[in-house]
């Protein structure tokens, strides 16, 4: 495979519902830190999501909103946004043969990855493809709704928490997450002022996009809104821990439109430029040959 081929698989992390492709940039400067000198990652892009990008970054923050959703056996558990499926999946583990657990998503793509990543036997998680803005499902189907950093990116966050709390049992729980300010999560201000300088101002803004509900008093106001009662948000702090940083950032940048057109065609040199600035600017996070990085979202659990 090409490095250009492997630039071109840009993931679906967080966009099925997000920003559409434009290309910009400049010239990037010259390397900066530790780099990789080929691009030949294998896979697809929701592949490349699940393998690389999960496992450190997302996996955590799955056990700790299931934790906090205080899931129990036999629950019926609806995962909004479900992506390649981790919380659908760690939901599972807890609630059992006796539960149930239903794991919706926009991406057929994203979809396609869950349903052929290893999750325990039963229940057999329910993958839908479907609208949060529309669920398909009748009323009080489910006494649990978790949805894991996708809120921030429908169109309509309030629409979507109506529905939520309609297809909620009187008494059911909900547990949502968001990721706070770029500024507030170290990993995201770098390489977002990394790619605004080498890449081009719209593709810094989207590599933002994912940061952009960060204010906890609306998430609140939001789900008391929508019908829900006992709202409780904490401002979260899990680190990532990563020994292969560079592998992330090349398929972080992978998973934008803008930033994976316009560095498509830049040389190898150039492309080691761009990860090693990105790499330099985090090196007070690394330890010997490992990396460890605060992130940093709101998530918020209330009751019908």
């Amino acid at each position: 495979m090409t490095d250009s081929k492997s630039f071109s698989l840009w993931l679906s992390l967080l966009l099925p519902l997000g920003c559409s492709p434009s290309p910009s940039g400049t010239t990037p400067a010259s390397p900066a830190s530790e780099t990789r000198t080929e691009y030949t990652l294998e896979g697809s892009g929701p592949e490349l999501y699940e393998k690389i990008l999960v496992p450190p970054l997302f996996a955590p923050w799955a056990d700790d909103l299931v934790n906090r959703a205080h899931l129990e056996r036999g629950d019926r558990v609806l995962d909004v946004g479900t992506g390649t499926g981790i919380v659908a999946r760690r939901a599972t583990a807890i609630v059992g043969p006796s539960g149930s657990v239903t794991a919706l998503d926009i991406s057929p793509d994203m979809l396609a990855v869950a349903r052929k990543a290893p999750a325990p036997a039963q229940p057999i998680i329910e993958w839908i493809e479907g609208d949060a803005l529309d669920l398909r499902f009748p009323d009080a189907t489910f006494n649990v709704v978790l949805c894991q950093q996708a809120l921030q990116f429908f169109p309509d966050r309030a629409q979507a928490l109506r529905e939520m709390f309609r297809v909620l049992a009187p008494g059911g729980r909900i547990a949502v997450s968001s990721w706070r300010s770029p500024e507030l999560n170290p990993y995201a201000i770098e390489f977002a002022k990394v790619v605004d300088k080498q890449v081009g101002p719209e593709a810094g803004a989207e590599t933002r996009s994912p940061f952009g509900w960060d204010n906890q008093r609306e998430l609140v106001q939001t789900l008391k809104s929508a019908g829900f009662s006992n709202v409780q948000a904490d401002a979260v702090t899990l680190d990532m821990r990563e020994p292969d940083l560079t592998t992330f950032i090349i398929n972080d940048l992978l998973a934008y439109p803008s930033t994976g057109r316009t560095i498509a065609s830049w040389s190898t040199a150039e492309k080691d430029a761009l990860v090693g600035e990105i790499l330099a600017a985090l090196e007070k996070y690394k330890t010997g040959d490992s990396w460890t990085i605060p992130w940093v979202a709101n998530v918020a659990v209330a009751n019908k």
